[in-house]
């Protein structure tokens, strides 16, 4: 509940942010948003869904403010969201931190920036971080970590985690 699309939503509002937001002229759905700190400040842009899934509940945190460091974080460094928050999930399971820490996701992250022996580590993703750290749980396919869409659940999209190049793209299709 702390994280959902209404909660945002009030937040961006209070905030000052930007809602609706055009991500690309003449956009008629409008369903990007500008996240920001208190006051207007500071805008990090669109935490969208995935984002807000895979950098917040995957790794047991709730806070939107997290979170969207977390997001400024994979802007600045050029890393994609969905695989970062498995990479985060799967070294808090490692033991490099406690789920539900923000603050320490964000240090993970800087470690990256920094790139220090722990930041390459983490850097080449969530299998190769799994793989360092001994952790067997990992939610990958082909190497490429699980979205938000569980292949349980919705069996088609299974079959195109499970035959497409790239593993679990959840843009590959959608059946």
């Amino acid at each position: 509940e702390n994280v959902s699309g209404e909660v945002k939503a009030e937040e961006i509002k209070k905030r000052g942010g930007q809602r609706p937001h055009f991500c690309s002229p003449g956009c008629v759905i409008q369903c990007s948003e500008v996240w920001c700190k208190p006051g207007g400040k500071d805008p990090v842009g669109v935490l969208e869904y995935e984002s807000v899934w895979s950098l917040g509940p995957n790794c047991g945190i709730y806070n939107l403010d997290d979170v969207g460091e977390l997001n400024r974080a994979c802007n600045d460094l050029g890393l994609d969201t969905i695989e970062t928050g498995g990479m985060l999930g799967v070294a808090m399971e490692g033991g490099l931190a406690e789920f539900g820490d923000g603050k320490k996701a964000l240090k993970l992250l800087t470690e990256i920036r920094n790139k220090t022996p722990l930041g390459r580590i983490l850097a080449n993703g969530t299998a190769f971080t799994a793989q360092a750290l001994g952790v067997t749980r990992v939610p990958v396919v082909k190497g490429q970590s699980l979205p938000a869409y569980d292949p349980r659940a919705i069996k088609g999209i299974g079959v195109t985690y499970a035959t497409s190049p790239q593993g679990a793209d959840h843009t590959a299709g959608y059946c």
